[in-house]
């Protein structure tokens, strides 16, 4: 059987659904949401040889236009990647060179038809695995199919057989269905909203019934289901996939904004997939290969610098050797070749299925060493990816609760999926971390490969939730969390400083000390790299990440938690590295995100009743050192100013649903060494800082030092503070939609307000407790035979600006004065008074009383009083 329909064949899509998300009853007439264009369609069917039925199918292209939330480009295209047409005439400018293709071998197809003798009787599994390439997918391996074939057109074939075949097992590999798809190209415009009702309308989320196993139904008498032959439970058969595309490009859109967020490009793509149908009991299997891929970023404004994110491609040396590869005749292994990116993909279908493997899904990644990656990261744009796809997540999910109409359908949603994860990175890899979106200043994080895995456990038996001391303490919650442990494994990684170069800058001279990186990666941009890491030598970075899986029954433990460590490093901190590293925390990952209300997610707000952890961040210093260096006066060069040595320390950060963080550096020993003179004496202390951040209120920092001795050397203790206190001068360009406040008139009409008003009330408030410290005093610090007064003293100082004046409060609990020589501290210390404690108060003018003090201060009483300074002195 042979049909040919005509040019061009529409199929309108209705849905009665008025609103998306509405969950009331939907509307008794339809409306069309989408609108499908397919052209040149060609449809033979053979039943030649006994128990096989041959089903093949020709179109040219496939357009599918979105009439729920229209825009320009089309929901789903697929169309040959030489099919832009070519206007061949001014008079007609519909005439083009596709039609002059079809129409030269029209009436040869008309005479040919399709001969069943033509249509090949056995499907050989191996030449059905190919690339699909516009050069390769015209040669399909049926004869019959070129007679029929359109210029650059799609192939789908459907082979149907019968168990009762003798090559069954053998052949078939008990295969019943086997499906191939071969498309040159595929363009997804991914409108979430039309792509989720369009899952709704070919019933995709409808969800299933699941009956208890008590459940017993007693019929008076026979039901539909029993004597329709349709409604009975059918046989399970096994189904085989095989999807080809030459390139696949998927736009992340915002219709209602007019704008994308990017585009996603895969060339040379291959699937496979197997499941069997009516049967629960088997997990779908899906198996995929793809040449070069990429990522880009076309966000309105922030992506003039970085527009592309995300490159995989073939190193330039192993692309002829791949090449020579793929034109093998072992079809087989040209697309699970190692030198192919492939993903392997595991789904259980059913709750025994997911409890025998132990897993939900399984995800196994493997990219070859034949291939390189570069990966541009700004947080502005990882967070909005995020948001796009976990929004599309969401839209599905509520269509589907939506969509329950019967109370034995349940779903699951107090616990999350388990997902078990192998990926191994065995290529080189490029992290750009750019100071923001809008600067060419980056750092350049080098490692040679990344291997992650992952593995599900109870958080009692985890050992670092004890050691780090993770957990949210709750009265009536004694919850044992099941927590998916992901470990991340970043062998030999470097650390540079760089800038970003432009492609059209081809004169670019060569800078002493800087090399070229990424030139072959990235189509509009390159980077210029430091030869020498800032990290003294490529160290192995292991990153521990838990997600709890019972956040919706238990929140003992945290939704998400980092940890990591580094040990026995050096890191080499110059004032331009530094001002890089605080501008990119501050400018990047820092970055304030105002999402316009089109890309914020979906969300259902639960309240909650105590406040909890929802991250945790947990680093380990180890014989790390920092050693920071200042520029010259000169400008040639860096000269060291100080080295701060962490033998034993560890880094907190959490962050509270109440917009609350606090973030701690607890030393337990730790050295401060004056870097200008060598030989000079160093000395241990044990040291903790707390910093706590509330939304719209100041930071409160807290800094306690134990058992310390330091050297009040004032000028060098000046430049170390400048030195961290160091910021980057980059000011990011302000986009001219978001200046200034935004602000009603009484007319309607939306103005800015250029004018910011900032609340200046506070900015600080800092906490400094001394316990058992020894406050060293040098008289010549650069000699080792220098007189040194000592303070020994307990003492606490709180301090913050309030209305913009200092108040202070110091209360020194016990203290006492020494003096010796530095050279000979035991034989000549001499101690130059007893203890004593003392109080001093610094206050401002509204606790100040003006009247009557002046005179006793010794003052004129015209001047007007600022501060209070308040000495009280008491003898032990």
């Amino acid at each position: 059987l042979y049909m040919r329909f005509g040019r061009k064949i529409k199929v309108e899509l209705r849905s009665k659904r008025g609103n998306l998300l509405d969950r009331k009853k939907k509307s008794a007439t339809s409306t069309p949401f989408a609108l499908g264009d397919m052209r040149d369609l060609v449809v033979g069917i053979t039943n030649r040889e006994q128990f096989i039925t041959t089903v093949k199918i020709d179109f040219g292209s496939l357009e599918v236009k979105d009439l729920f939330e229209p825009t320009s480009d089309e929901l789903l295209c697929i169309r040959s990647q030489t099919s832009l047409k070519k206007q061949m005439s001014v008079s007609c400018p519909s005439l083009n060179v596709d039609d002059l293709r079809c129409k030269s071998s029209l009436s040869q197809r008309r005479i040919r038809s399709l001969s069943v003798n033509s249509l090949s009787t056995t499907v050989d599994n191996s030449k059905n695995e190919r690339l699909g390439s516009p050069q390769e997918s015209a040669a399909f391996n049926s004869t019959a199919l070129k007679n029929i074939d359109v210029v650059g057109a799609s192939h789908f074939t459907c082979l149907l057989i019968g168990k009762e075949h003798p090559s069954f097992e053998s052949e078939y590999k008990k295969v019943s269905c086997l499906i191939n798809m071969d498309v040159p190209k595929i363009e997804i415009c991914m409108n979430r909203r039309s792509y989720t009702l369009l899952l709704d309308f070919f019933g995709l989320l409808e969800p299933k019934a699941e009956l208890p196993e008590d459940y017993i139904e007693i019929q008076a008498r026979p039901s539909a289901a029993s004597t329709n032959i349709a409604l009975q439970d059918l046989e399970p058969y096994n189904m085989k996939v095989k999807f080809n595309a030459g390139l696949i490009q998927i736009v992340m859109n915002y219709p209602t904004n007019k704008c994308q967020l990017g585009v996603i490009r895969a060339e040379e793509v291959f699937m496979i997939a197997e499941a069997r149908i009516n049967d629960n009991e088997v997990p779908l299997e899906i198996s995929l290969s793809l040449g070069n891929c990429s990522l880009s970023d076309s966000t309105p404004f922030y992506s003039e610098l970085y527009s592309e994110r995300v490159n995989l491609r073939a190193l330039p040396n192993k692309k002829e050797e791949v090449e020579q590869t793929f034109h093998s005749d072992d079809e087989n292994q040209k697309h699970m070749l190692p030198s192919r990116t492939t993903l392997h993909i595991t789904k259980c279908l059913c709750a025994t299925s997911a409890t025998a493997k132990g897993y939900d899904a399984s995800i196994m990644l493997r990219i070859p060493p034949t291939v390189s990656i570069s990966y541009v990261h700004t947080h502005r744009y990882f967070i909005a990816l995020l948001d796009f796809w976990q929004h599309f997540i969401e839209l599905q999910n509520i269509v589907m609760r939506n969509n329950i109409s019967s109370p034995n359908i349940q779903m699951n949603n107090d616990v999350r999926s388990r997902i078990k994860l192998i990926c191994e990175i065995e290529c080189p890899c490029v992290i750009v971390l750019p100071l923001n979106q809008l600067s060419n200043q980056v750092l350049l994080c080098e490692t040679a490969n990344i291997r992650i895995n992952n593995r599900f456990q109870l958080s009692s038996l985890i050992p670092k939730f004890q050691d780090f001391e993770i957990t949210n303490v709750f009265d009536d919650d004694d919850h044992d969390c099941c927590i998916d442990w992901m470990s991340v494994v970043c062998t030999e990684t470097s650390l540079y400083e760089g800038v970003r170069v432009s492609n059209t800058k081809a004169g670019v001279r060569e800078i002493p000390g800087y090399e070229r990186v990424c030139c072959d990666m990235f189509q509009h941009f390159h980077f210029l790299s430091s030869r020498k890491s800032v990290l003294s030598r490529p160290c192995d970075l292991l990153i521990d990440i838990f997600r709890n899986l019972d956040i919706f029954v238990s929140h003992r433990v945290p939704d998400v938690v980092i940890t990591t460590s580094l040990a026995n490093l050096n890191v080499k901190l110059t004032t331009e590295f530094y001002r890089l590293l605080r501008g990119f925390l501050s400018m990047n990952l820092g970055d304030a995100l105002v999402l316009a209300s089109e890309t914020i997610p979906i969300e259902e707000v639960i309240g909650v009743s105590s406040k909890y952890a929802s991250f945790s961040f947990r680093m380990m210093l180890v014989n790390v050192e920092f050693n920071c260096f200042v520029q010259c006066e000169n400008s040639q060069g860096f000269v060291p100013l100080a080295g701060v040595k962490l033998n034993s320390s560890r880094i907190s950060f959490d962050v509270y649903i109440d917009n609350q963080s606090e973030l701690d550096l607890i030393c337990e020993s730790t050295e401060l060494i004056d870097m200008r003179f060598f030989g000079m004496r160093k000395s241990k202390l044990m040291s903790e800082a707390h910093i706590v951040f509330k939304c719209d209120e100041p930071p409160v920092i807290t800094l306690v030092l134990l058992n310390a001795r330091v050297l009040l050397l004032l000028d060098w203790l000046n430049d170390v503070k400048n030195f961290f206190l160091l910021h980057s001068d980059f000011i990011p360009p302000v986009e001219d939609a978001y200046r200034g406040i935004v602000r009603t008139t009484k007319l309607g009409i939306m103005e800015r307000d250029p004018q910011i008003h900032e609340s200046v009330e506070q900015t600080f408030s800092l906490k400094i407790t001394l316990k058992e410290c020894d406050l060293i005093l040098l008289e010549k610090p650069e000699s080792l035979h220098s007189l040194a007064l000592v303070a020994h003293t307990t003492a606490v100082l709180n301090m913050n600006d309030a209305r913009k004046l200092f108040n202070v409060n110091l209360e020194i609990q016990r203290i006492n004065l020494d003096w010796f020589m530095m050279a000979s501290e035991s034989e000549s210390r001499c101690q130059l008074t007893n203890d004593f404690s003392m109080t001093i108060s610094l206050s401002v003018e509204s606790d100040t009383d003006v009247e009557g003090q002046s005179p006793k201060l010794g003052l004129s009483s015209i001047i007007p009083i600022k501060h209070q300074l308040v000495k009280q002195i008491f003898h032990k």
